[in-house]
């Protein structure tokens, strides 16, 4: 199959997410679960299943401390577990190389989030009492992806 052909349908199951994370605050398991099984095809493929094994779990490691132990200090759900297991595909896609794109990634996502956050404050003079976090996810995979971080 033609890569961009993959690309395609990875960036399609991404807007369905995020139209789901955004209208309803869910991220779909189905989806969850096509884009680990297509990562860890694709990883099969490149004969790098390992890394990208490695990948999933590394980069999902940070999102499951914050909703593990997120809620024990602020005394409410601070992420649901539905952008734990989006992490967790998209690390599959990824795959691991090295801990500056982890890095590289989680920062894009918080601070992507933050912008948006400050953005909404200042244009509608109210704060948000939740965001849904999947598409700065998203647009932190896709920006690196588009910028040649992952080639």
């Amino acid at each position: 199959m033609d890569q961009n052909v993959v690309y395609l349908i990875i960036y399609l199951c991404f807007l369905s997410i995020i139209k789901k994370d955004i209208e309803e605050r869910i991220i779909p398991n189905k989806y969850c679960i096509f884009l680990l099984i297509l990562g860890l095809i694709l990883g099969e493929i490149d004969s790098n299943i390992s890394k990208k094994i490695l990948g999933a779990c590394v980069y999902a490691s940070p999102f499951m401390l914050i909703y593990g132990y997120g809620s024990d200090f602020l005394g409410k759900e601070c992420l649901g577990f539905g952008d734990v297991k989006l992490a967790f595909s998209i690390g599959s896609l990824i795959g691991f190389q090295g801990l500056y794109q982890v890095l590289v990634y989680l920062n894009l996502t918080f601070i992507g989030a933050t912008i948006f956050s400050i953005l909404y404050y200042i244009l509608k003079k109210e704060k948000i009492k939740e965001i849904a976090l999947g598409p700065f996810l998203i647009l932190a995979y896709i920006y690196q992806s588009v910028d040649g971080f992952y080639v």
